[in-house]
């Protein structure tokens, strides 16, 4: 099977430059590329990133070298600030297959002296937003701006973020347009575009014979406000085949200005097909001008300091939406619990169970109200939110959700074979938690920890049988634990309190009280071995939790996020060691990788593994895999 699984690990190869060479991975696999013809003809995509320090002026010989040497190159990814002007450029724009090239790093300042055709894709930060005189000299930014998009005639995406000094722009800053800065290039047909603290200008309106808008299907802008309005007003009515936008600001919306904005844009075309606004809020008639909407997500982000409420979709507005949107397939939304009756919204949650037939994943977001902060001395006096979401609430929810979806799609006449008994939906999941960008603060660290404790994540399956409570999975249990268990001594009795009442009758710790002193928590404690992980070195695509799932005991199984990717190099050593207070599980088969396509290696050498079937179960376990013990590839 090695000639199917070979191609498969070299088609993509990442590596990483420092200084003025390639350091990762090892140099025999690079050597190895350099002299073995058969080798190199599999790699069609390399991924370079910096490591510790990168130099901007740098030729990297060794990275010119390679790219010569691979004759079916079709992408080069490079992930650090480039001298355009470089060899390995000049290597990439002469390659015979005339590879595509994607900036992933550059700055504003880097600009190239001529045009290149071969680029797709460009990130650039770095654009300076600061006030200047109009008079003495043009707009840096904007002249940048110009020139990169400009400088590249097949551009296909273009992620443009500006940056101000000290971090930060002025609300009340002079936004100034492109006058007088016109450019003798083309526009290239951008696909994609993302505007973050980039005014494009007034003048863009005389741009209109120029800029090819018609073949922008994809624009994100934000998450700096100050300019997101002007942008919008921009763009309205010249956008005729969007199909995704994503709109996000940094802070809970407070501008009408922006909201105005927001839904004279969404009405001015109808050809969304997802549609993503963070922490803004549109009327539902806006978002229902886009038919063919397939994806929405509209979430306003809870921060330290909750308002007391935060706009969402009443049950009207999402029978509307239902009616003038049937072709929803992803539905991630806010949710108001009834602060007065001390409930959830019950009628919202029966709109969302009976409607919505062709949806297949429901994300609701509730707000924590109760935050959870391990110093006493700060954030004091805050009232929980009723009810809390705990484990034992999410699932009765999720029971509720699920009989209501089964009993309205097997009553209604209309529903298909094909639609299941639960429509097409495969997952409904609940959330609460802090706004992802916290404010930066001394004492940074303890607020991240904080938000990680207040983050609830409870994705639930449809039951297989009616009458059955659907499968729960709390995706932050794990590393709540470990916050739990590393902070054991300094943390407040009423914090573990909080925490562990989320989990109450969910497969979490209990509290069991203070020990002399402090504070202790069942299946925590500070000698408690931890699970090891199956590891491998960096080069060839394949996955870890291939080999996890031939040993049972380790904590690399295939979870609902997926498997993450890890690389198979030429002589890639892997070392196991199993959990010693457990007793060592018994295998229906030979647990070995061999047969397995991926894992069948050249010149590995099968290790026989006594399994101990009667020792005594009071005694510990005695691994057999010692620390010398590994599985080595050539």
């Amino acid at each position: 099977m090695n000639h199917l699984a070979t191609p498969f690990l070299y088609r993509v190869l990442d590596f990483k430059v420092s200084g003025d060479l390639i350091i990762e991975p090892p140099n025999d696999l690079l050597s190895r590329l350099l002299h073995d013809v058969s080798t190199r003809c599999l790699v069609q995509e390399i991924f370079v990133s910096r490591g510790w320090s990168v130099d901007r002026h740098s030729d990297y010989k060794d990275l010119s070298e390679l790219i010569e040497s691979l004759p079916n190159l079709r992408q080069v990814r490079l992930e650090f600030v480039c001298d355009l002007n470089a060899k390995y450029m000049t290597s990439i724009q002469e390659h015979p297959r005339k590879p595509e090239l994607h900036l992933l790093a550059e700055q504003a300042e880097n600009q190239p002296a001529g045009l290149l055709p071969h680029v797709r894709t460009i990130k650039v930060c770095g654009g300076d937003d600061y006030p200047f005189s109009v008079e003495t000299h043009p707009p840096p930014a904007a002249q940048n701006f110009l020139k990169y998009i400009t400088s590249y005639p097949n551009l296909k995406s273009c992620s443009w973020a500006a940056q101000t000094l000290g971090g930060r722009t002025s609300d009340d800053q002079t936004l100034l347009d492109f006058e007088g800065l016109g450019t003798h290039n083309n526009f290239p047909f951008l696909e994609h575009l993302a505007l973050d603290g980039q005014y494009i200008g007034a003048q863009m309106c005389g741009w209109e014979d120029h800029f090819n808008w018609s073949s922008l299907s994809s624009l994100n802008i934000g998450p700096r406000e100050f300019s997101v309005p002007e942008n919008l007003k921009l763009m309205t009515g010249r956008l005729s085949n969007l199909k995704n936008l994503k709109v996000k600001i940094s802070h809970q919306p407070r501008s009408e200005e922006l909201c105005r904005s927001l839904e004279c844009f969404l009405m001015s075309f109808d050809t969304l097909a997802q549609l993503e606004l963070f922490n803004c809020f549109v009327l539902p008639h806006a978002i229902c001008r886009h038919t063919h909407l397939m994806s929405l997500v509209v979430h306003i982000g809870e921060t330290w300091k909750s308002l007391e409420y935060r706009a969402a979709f009443e049950s009207d507005d999402l029978s509307f939406l239902d009616a003038q949107c049937p072709r929803l397939e992803n539905l991630e939304l806010d949710i108001e619990r009834d602060l007065e009756k001390k409930e959830w919204p019950h009628d919202v949650l029966e709109t969302f169970a009976c409607g919505f037939s062709n949806l297949r994943s429901l994300t609701l977001h509730s707000r924590v109200g109760s935050l959870i902060h391990v110093d006493t001395r700060e954030y004091h006096g805050q009232q929980p939110f009723k009810p809390k979401l705990t484990y034992k609430a999410g699932k009765e929810m999720g029971s509720q959700f699920f009989a209501t979806r089964h009993r309205n799609f097997n009553a209604n006449s209309g529903a298909t074979e094909t639609s299941g008994e639960y429509g097409r939906l495969q997952r409904f999941t609940l959330k609460a938690g802090l706004h992802e960008e916290l404010p930066c603060q001394s004492r940074i660290r303890t607020m991240i920890r904080d938000a990680q404790l207040n983050t609830l994540t409870f994705n639930m399956l449809p039951p297989k049988t009616l009458g059955e409570e659907p499968e729960l999975f709390h995706l932050e249990r794990e590393n709540q634990e470990k916050l739990c268990e590393n902070s054991l001594e300094s943390t407040p009795r009423r914090v573990l309190q909080e925490i562990v009442s989320i989990a109450e009758d969910g497969p979490r710790f209990p509290l069991l009280g203070t020990v002399g002193g402090k504070t202790q928590v069942q299946g925590l404690t500070q000698n408690l071995t931890p699970l090891k992980s199956l590891r491998s070195a960096d080069t060839g695509s394949r996955c870890k939790s291939e080999l996890a799932q031939y040993f049972h005991n380790y904590n690399q199984t295939i979870r609902l996020e997926g498997p993450k990717s890890e690389f198979l190099a030429a002589k890639t050593t892997h070392t196991m060691s199993d959990v010693l207070s457990q007793p060592l599980p018994t295998p229906k088969s030979d647990p070995t990788p061999f047969g397995n396509p991926i894992l069948d290696l050249h010149d590995c050498t099968k290790l026989s593994l006594p399994f101990l079937l009667n020792q005594d179960p009071s005694t510990t376990a005695t691994d057999p895999l010692n620390e010398v013990t590994y599985f080595r590839a050539a």
